[in-house]
């Protein structure tokens, strides 16, 4: 079965940061057969179907199934905090694992010929030795460090054990950081240009900051929503995918990067109720898998941090 712009696509937490855009990339690509879910009744594009669903209620799932009888699925739902997902655990875990066990029970009973395109988080990867941390492949040890990698791991061996049980056809996806317009401030890069905002209006006397040394893969939302289609149509069934610039740039760099887009005089200050627990000195990906099938990354880093804080800024 290959992929057609009237193929019926489904989208769980498309109204997301991530799931807007990549709505967006494939209503302006011409595909005109989708379904998304999300918990509240929100105004969605002309040409989408809305289904208002708790995914954790496999009733209600299934149902949403058997309306929109998916041949290609998209599992963006998740809950998705880093920082505080110690103190959010129990929630983070249960929710994570049980909306998972719902779509792959729809799946299985419902749409059992479809593709589903999982999307893990190469948080999964954790902390790897540090040979390894600039060229994180596909096949490296998983040692993730916080709750939220473990219910990401979860849903990707929930999700192998139903595909090898019953044959169901999924292709998983590990994307490192990615930014873009419409990210929560719960992230680093977002909150960052939401408090030089501030501070040009006025606000805010300076901005706070946790450990600015880490080095990421920080790649554009955009580039990674034309990754998600391409893996959705060309991804080999049961294989794993990094999706992510194979550059790093340290917190610090993106932080000058931010400031340098400023009208106002920025002033920083480190607040240690802003480290974690522990993290990550590096995570950089090794991105060879995806882009022997032709994807490469085309937004520069300075181009995309332009657009965030000109969003910041006309909000």
């Amino acid at each position: 079965m290959a992929l057609q712009k009237d193929s019926s696509l489904l989208i769980t937490g498309a109204l997301g940061f991530v799931g807007s855009h990549l709505l967006e990339y494939l209503l302006d690509r011409g595909y005109t057969n989708i379904a998304v879910t999300d918990r509240q009744d929100r105004e969605v594009p002309d040409g989408v179907t809305l289904h208002v669903l708790d995914l954790t209620d496999s009733t209600a799932t299934k149902e949403c199934f058997e309306k929109c009888s998916p041949e290609y699925i998209i599992n963006l739902a998740s809950v998705a905090t880093v920082g505080d997902s110690f103190e959010k655990a129990e929630m983070m875990l249960h929710s994570n694992t049980t909306l998972m066990l719902s779509v792959l029970e729809a799946m299985k009973q419902v749409s059992p010929k479809a593709r589903l395109l999982q999307i893990s988080s190469a948080a999964v990867y954790g902390q790897v030795s540090k040979d390894l941390a600039a060229h994180q492949n596909e096949l490296i040890p998983l040692n993730p460090i916080n709750p939220y990698a473990v219910s990401k791991l979860t849903q990707e061996l929930l999700t192998g054990a139903y595909q090898r049980s019953y044959g169901l056809d999924a292709v998983y996806v590990r994307p490192f950081n990615h930014i873009g317009e419409k990210q929560t401030t719960a992230f680093a890069v977002p909150s960052f240009a939401h408090q030089i905002i501030e501070i040009e209006r006025g606000n805010a006397t300076h901005i706070e900051v946790g450990n600015l040394d880490a080095i990421r893969d920080f790649s554009d939302v955009k580039d990674i929503v034309r990754a998600y289609e391409l893996l959705l149509d060309r991804g080999e069934t049961g294989e794993v995918y990094n999706v992510g610039s194979g550059e790093g740039h340290s917190i610090k760099e993106m932080l000058s990067l931010l400031i340098a887009e400023s009208t106002a005089k920025i002033t920083v200050v480190e607040r240690e109720d802003r480290m974690r627990p522990l993290d990550i000195p590096v995570s950089i990906a090794d991105n060879e898998k995806i882009t022997a099938l032709g994807w490469h990354p085309e937004y520069k880093i300075q181009d995309t941090v332009k657009r965030i804080v000109d969003w910041h800024r006309n909000q």
